[in-house]
């Protein structure tokens, strides 16, 4: 559970940041290698991604503090909700799904669901229908919002999960509000 659950949500924080680092140091070595007049060395690009990394390392620290957390309040949980947006679209349903299907194999009493349906284009995500409309309230354990950047953008799911324990914001839109 915890190696399933932490990949996931390294996955979901970690990997853009690490995709950004990767850019720096491709676009320095193209810059080292575009300037015929200027041949920045190995050891200079090393200490500009460094300097980069000093910068950034309370971030980095935090962010992976966050997972941890996050994988102790699913681990405590055993009823979990899975909410997405308004009008999902593919990102939204992959995640909760994807989501959805690891915690069930793991044992959690899980309901997903969205204030819409599924667009017909992507009925063939979820063949086992396990997203569902918004419900009468009911207690949760845990909820998890996926690919929603404010509460309200979740619409009537909110009702839904009036009634729950922490509630757990993966998004990676930078207008998030949480």
């Amino acid at each position: 559970f915890f190696l399933l659950a932490g990949l996931l949500l390294l996955v979901v924080t970690c990997v853009p940041l690490a995709i950004a680092l990767k850019r720096r140091v491709d676009r320095a070595k193209e810059r080292a290698l575009a300037d015929s007049e200027h041949h920045h060395s190995v050891a200079e690009l090393v200490e500009k991604e460094e300097a980069w990394w000093k910068k950034h390392a309370r971030s980095v620290k935090r962010r992976l503090k966050i997972i941890d957390q996050i994988i102790r309040e699913l681990k405590a949980a055993r009823t979990i909700a899975i909410a997405g947006h308004m009008r999902p679209d593919g990102d939204c349903i992959g995640s909760e799904l994807a989501l959805a299907y690891a915690l069930k194999n793991l044992g959690k009493k899980v309901t997903a669901f969205n204030q819409d349906e599924i667009p017909e284009k992507l009925a063939f995500l979820d063949p086992g229908k396990i997203l569902t409309g918004p419900r009468p309230p009911r207690p949760f354990d845990a909820v998890v919002v996926t690919d929603c950047a404010n509460f309200e953008r979740m619409g009537a799911i909110r009702d839904s999960i009036s009634k729950r324990g922490p509630l757990i914001n993966i998004d990676h839109h930078g207008s998030n509000t949480r």
